[in-house]
């Protein structure tokens, strides 16, 4: 199970009420592209999100296949928003571990979808910002000075304007990554790429898409109840 398992705050212990992946009813299922997200969804269950300390990673067969597909689209995504600055882009997010968040990592996990987003959106650990905002500085590239609101769960943001495009750089107020994210959840903001790893918070909802719009974010935004566990899963 620790294998299965990465913490971003320490060392994780058991969640009550949570049966793990090696449970019966977790072995017998067939590994299914949404095994990982369902996973998070559960934890999510338990943990308020102040709390939260486990990101789960499940080595399954649909989780293999959509990292090959994801490897191929993110290069269109990068390519496509900052051209020939892709592997330093590619560097400095490994550098800083950084995150993709916003309608670029919804854009990631459609396939296909029939639009293209207009924002990048970063996710940076507390601290570890100064790579990407020295690149995209040393790329000429203007920020915007006013009139940007700092999200929840975030220390900071930093925003500039590339051609039709928006790159948003969010520093979280924590060292997870997740901590600004699942301040924000909503079937457009909690899906979370990395270089290697696509991971979509909302599955059913984002796939069928479906939503509920909220005068305070004016996007497609639900609660995690409306999405946590699937039919199949027995309740403890």
């Amino acid at each position: 199970m620790d294998k299965l398992i990465t913490s971003f705050f320490g060392p994780v212990s058991r969640v009550p009420g949570i049966r793990h992946l090696h449970d019966r009813r977790h072995r017998d299922r067939p590994h299914r592209l949404w095994s990982v997200p369902e996973m998070i969804l559960m934890i999510l269950e338990y943990l308020p999100t102040s709390s939260l300390q486990a990101f789960v990673q499940c080595d399954s067969i649909g989780h293999a296949i959509a990292s090959k597909i994801h490897g191929r689209r993110l290069l269109t995504l990068l390519g496509t928003i900052v051209g020939a600055h892709v592997p330093a882009v590619h560097a400095a997010m490994v550098d800083s571990g950084a995150v993709i968040s916003g309608p670029s990592a919804l854009w990631l996990c459609r396939v296909p979808c029939p639009w293209f987003p207009k924002e990048l959106a970063f996710v940076v650990p507390c601290n570890q910002m100064v790579s990407l905002l020295d690149l995209f500085d040393h790329m000429d590239i203007p920020r915007v000075i006013e009139g940007v609101e700092v999200p929840r769960g975030s220390s900071s943001i930093t925003v500039f304007n590339h051609c039709e495009y928006t790159i948003s750089m969010i520093e979280s107020s924590m060292t997870s990554i997740l901590f600004p994210i699942v301040n924000m959840p909503t079937t457009m903001t909690m899906n979370v790429a990395s270089m290697h790893e696509l991971v979509c918070f909302y599955p059913r909802l984002t796939f069928s898409d479906q939503a509920i719009r909220t005068s305070a974010f004016d996007s497609m935004a639900v609660w995690a109840v409306w999405d946590v566990l699937p039919s199949d899963v027995e309740a403890d």
